[in-house]
């Protein structure tokens, strides 16, 4: 932290915006002006930028707040720092957050984000951490604006019909405009064609598709055999294909294949589902320490703690959920790591130096265990120690040597994922034509391991350990509306 004085003739930028009117402008600005004090401002200090914009309808350009910021800039040449809550307030898209990037390293001012906590220059320069956790979380703001934007216009479209529900029960699809005439709801669509689609697979009982679109759209309170009840009507309804009352939202050709499926009762066809899990051997349950092993034998492909394991909580969450989490966070590392060709290189190199230095280190440790050992054993043959206090002493030599050991494994498998670092393709890949291969040996290469929590029933959160950098990644995931945020930690590199 800099010293208070420091700051005396300097002033800094309090950056602070939200997206909507609802949301709370003043609690931002004062945790962000409580990171200025911290850093040794004063209040007379500060040029405060508040707005409420959105930073993903706006370009840079059209963004007031950013526009005020460098007109405060240009106005005043003493201005030292720009302090922000999150790099998301900045913007969305990663071409801006770049620019301003660039922008505020040209004129050495330094930007200092209060969550995650990151400062971008170090010793007036850019600092390697901070640039990498500013690619990574430039990806994920824009990964997040784009799921956004899907809601929205998802919501755009549910809102052209407006009005009131018919009295009685409507078929799980429709609901009526003011005119009691029955219309689709887009809310529900999605879960009657998913229903129809996931049966028609011939890989899912009725008691699958249900547990399947209970975890995919949380239908909170209804049990699995109320959800099954509730299917099997479905199913067998018709007017999904349309007729003069109700509108179609599924083929009759589906319908009717799904008919022939329930005809022939083909409930067991789970050995033809294909394995596409990217984080096998590498998930772990956090509570108990048992690995997650992939299944889908009722037809939901997911990691749970293998049956017969004693456990106080059995743990069990969706493949897809936690795979396509794991994947974005690897893409997002890699990026930083491939296109930051010269200094990650360069760091890259340095901490390959310090393993060989401590592996080295180690075994020469181990040497000298050795030979105390063997010192001991001739003590004890010439009686110059008791038996009892040489089998301790060689006890805790032992355990010394065992523990070197280990670290010396680990370092090696260190190594050897930055040597592949090192030595992988300057060029970026397209990480969208990645096979399921190339997709986990990104994954082995980029994480080490994952750990799965929940303190909340439809939300876990997957703790992630990285090979390349010294952070614990902690992704939290809402399996109910898809939406997931990360916090990160920096912890002790061994």
């Amino acid at each position: 932290m800099p010293h208070l004085n420091s700051f005396d003739m300097a002033k800094c930028i309090i950056l602070s915006r939200v997206s909507t009117a609802q949301q709370e402008l003043d609690s931002q600005t004062q945790a962000i002006k409580n990171e200025a004090l911290r850093c040794g401002f004063k209040e007379k200090d500060f040029i405060i930028i508040e707005d409420i914009e959105s930073a993903i309808k706006l370009s840079e350009e059209e963004r007031n707040g950013l526009n005020k910021m460098k007109e405060e800039i240009s106005k005043h040449g003493d201005i030292t720092h720009v302090f922000i809550y999150e790099l998301s307030r900045l913007s969305r898209r990663q071409l801006v957050l770049f620019s301003i990037r660039d922008y505020l390293i040209d004129r050495g001012i330094q930007l200092v984000c209060c969550t995650p906590y990151f400062r971008l220059l170090e010793n007036g320069k850019l600092s390697q951490t901070a640039n990498l956790m500013f690619s990574i979380f430039a990806s994920m703001a824009e990964s997040e604006m784009s799921l956004k934007q899907e809601r929205m216009k998802r919501g755009r479209n549910r809102n052209k019909a407006s009005g009131k529900l018919h009295c009685g029960v409507l078929m799980t699809g429709y609901k009526t405009l003011e005119d009691k005439t029955i219309v689709i709801d887009e809310d529900e669509k999605e879960f009657v064609i998913d229903m129809f689609n996931l049966y028609s697979t011939g890989m899912y009982s009725l008691r699958d598709v249900a547990i399947e679109l209970m975890e995919r759209y949380g239908k909170v309170g209804d049990t699995i055999t109320r959800m099954t009840s509730k299917i099997n009507y479905m199913m067998k309804n018709i007017k999904y294909c349309g007729d003069s009352q109700y509108p179609q939202i599924i083929s009759k050709e589906l319908f009717n294949k799904c008919r022939a499926i329930a005809a022939g009762n083909q409930t067991n066809n789970h050995n033809y589902f294909i394995d596409n899990a990217l984080c096998k051997k590498i998930i772990f349950d956090r509570a108990s320490g048992y690995h997650l092993t992939y299944s889908s034998n009722s037809g939901w492909p997911k990691y749970s703690i293998k049956s017969g394991e004693k456990v106080e909580r059995s743990m069990r969450v969706g493949c897809k959920l936690v795979d396509d989490a794991i994947w974005d966070l690897a893409v997002a590392l890699h990026k930083a790591y491939v296109t930051d060709i010269g200094k990650t290189r360069k760091s890259l190199e340095e901490r390959m130096d310090v393993l060989v230095t401590k592996t080295m280190n180690l075994q020469i440790l181990n040497k000298k265990i050795d030979e105390k050992i063997d010192k001991i054993e001739e003590r004890l043959i010439y009686n110059k120690v008791s038996k009892e206090k040489a089998e301790q002493m060689e006890k805790t030599l032992k355990k010394e040597k065992k523990d070197n050991g280990d670290l010396i494994a680990k370092y090696r498998e260190e190594r050897k994922n930055i040597k592949k670092l090192l030595e992988g393709p300057i060029e970026m890949p397209d990480y969208s034509m990645f096979s399921k291969d190339e997709k986990i040996s990104i994954i082995r290469q980029m994480v080490k391991k994952v750990e799965v929590w929940k303190d909340e029933r439809y939300k876990p959160i997957l703790d992630v350990y990285t090979n390349v950098d010294s952070f614990k990644y902690e992704i939290h995931i809402d399996s109910l509306t898809g939406e997931k945020y990360m916090k990160t930690y920096l912890i002790d590199n061994q």
